[in-house]
């Protein structure tokens, strides 16, 4: 793909490591790969992106100047609308069935009848990885990172850098029992 919709900017923590150490590191978040950098800028093409590899991968692509993902992404939603009707016109088709439903008493139906047999697509995977070349990398230097997808990483930064939470903590024995009774 050498053409394609405006770029998307990715911002990823320059150094090698979040500010939290998992067992193995290396494979709690996705890697980039910086490729030429831009004139006049900060950024960085993007050569390869690659979501949560094994950790010889990644241990590969750290070696090879491969950087963190953050997954703190600029982009315009018509970007990422066009990227996705390229790679997926059919699921972008049901989105846009939608439009004469929208605002009417029919509306939640609709929506429900096309997500029913929407496929699942991964963001990481499904669109990110496919369109390494349409996006670009801005590193920042003295920014400590975390990746949030838990409560309990939440807890763990916030008690590495003795701030104090105001959430309540999460016991993580009960926590899906938790999150299927809210379903």
């Amino acid at each position: 793909m050498t053409a394609g919709p405006e770029r998307v900017i990715t911002v990823i923590n320059r150094h090698r490591r979040p500010l939290l150490q998992a067992p193995r590191p290396l494979q709690i978040s996705g890697r980039i790969s910086p490729g030429k950098r831009l004139p006049d800028s900060h950024t960085s093409l993007v050569s390869n992106f690659k979501e949560k590899p094994r950790y010889e991968e990644a241990q590969k692509l750290r070696r090879e100047g491969g950087l963190w993902n953050t997954m703190i992404i600029v982009a315009r939603a018509g970007a990422l609308w066009d990227m996705a009707k390229i790679l997926y016109p059919g699921m972008i088709a049901r989105f846009e069935a939608l439009k004469p439903w929208m605002g009417t008493d029919e509306e939640d139906a609709a929506i429900d009848l096309v997500y029913r047999k929407m496929p699942e697509i991964n963001f990481s995977h499904g669109l990110l990885e496919k369109v390494a070349e349409w996006a670009v990398v801005l590193p920042l230097d003295g920014v400590y990172w975390s990746d949030w997808g838990r409560p309990q990483r939440i807890e763990e930064t916030l008690d590495s850098t003795g701030a104090k939470s105001v959430l309540p903590r999460v016991n993580a024995r009960r926590a899906p029992a938790v999150a299927a009774a809210a379903a």
